[in-house]
C-alpha cells in the first residue's frame, strides 16, 4: 500500500509523529520556551512517501527527521529559515532520500543502508558560518547527489564540516561547492567484496544551477 504524509510547519510550533519515539519525547530541547520547531515521521513498509516543509522565521532552532524502513520509500525535507537540522535515515533498497535547505546555520544528515539507494542534497546558504553536512551510504550501486553554494556576498573564510562516505561497490558521487571559502571536505569511498566501479565528480567551479524543487 503506498502512503504519502505531508507535513507544514510555519514559524515556530512543535509537534511530535510517530510519539512511540523515546528521543523525541524526553529531548529536553522540546521546551516552547526555547524557540524549537520540530517534525518527526517513522515509517516502515514499502512505497511509502513522505515529505516535511518547515519555514521559520526569527531566532531559534528547526528540527526535521524521517525515518524509513523498507523498499521504494521517498523522503524529502525542505527548511527555510536559521538554525536549521535536517536528518534522514533509510533502511531497505531502492529509497531515495531529497533534501532542500536555505537560510543560515544549516546541518544535514542521511543515512542508507541498501541497494540502488540515492541521496539528492541541495544547501543554498546565506551565511558560511555554522555548516555541517555528512552523507553515509552502505550497500552497492547507490548515488549521492550533493551541492552547496554560498550566496552571501561576505565570506569571513570559517571552516565548513562537510563529509562523504559510500561501503560497497559501484557507488557515485557528485559534489559541487561554490563560494564557501575554507571547506574541510572528507570524501571516502570504501568498495566492498571485489570492489569495482566507483565513480568521483568534485568541482568547486562557479556558477552552477539547482534543479527544480
Amino acid at each position: 500500500m503506498k502512503n504519502l504524509l505531508i507535513i507544514f510547519f510555519l514559524f515556530f510550533s512543535i509537534s511530535v509523529f510517530g510519539q512511540e519515539q523515546k528521543r523525541v519525547e524526553s529531548d529536553p530541547v522540546l521546551n516552547p520556551s526555547r524557540n524549537v520547531s520540530l517534525a518527526l515521521i517513522e515509517q516502515i513498509g514499502s512505497q511509502n512517501e513522505s515529505e516535511i516543509l518547515q519555514q521559520a522565521q526569527g531566532p531559534g532552532s528547526n528540527e526535521a527527521m524521517i525515518v524509513q524502513q523498507g523498499e521504494f520509500n521517498s523522503g524529502y525535507l525542505n527548511q527555510v529559515g536559521s538554525g536549521l537540522t535536517s536528518e534522514l535515515v533509510q533502511a531497505g533498497s531502492s529509497n531515495s532520500a531529497s533534501l532542500w535547505l536555505i537560510g543560515q546555520n544549516l546541518s544535514v544528515f542521511t543515512t542508507q543502508n541498501g541497494l540502488l539507494n540515492s541521496i539528492n542534497a541541495y544547501v543554498d546558504a546565506e551565511s558560511v558560518v555554522g555548516i555541517e553536512a555528512k552523507f553515509s551510504q552502505e550497500g552497492n550501486q547507490n548515488s549521492i547527489d550533493f551541492a552547496i553554494r554560498n550566496s552571501a556576498s561576505f565570506n569571513p573564510g570559517v571552516e565548513q564540516n562537510i563529509g562523504i562516505s559510500q561501503l560497497g561497490n559501484n557507488h557515485s558521487v557528485t559534489a559541487l561547492f561554490e563560494n564557501l571559502g575554507a571547506p574541510v571536505i572528507n570524501i571516502t569511498q570504501n568498495p566492498g567484496f571485489g570492489g569495482a566501479g566507483m565513480s568521483l565528480n568534485v568541482s568547486t567551479l562557479p556558477g552552477f544551477k539547482f534543479p527544480n524543487k
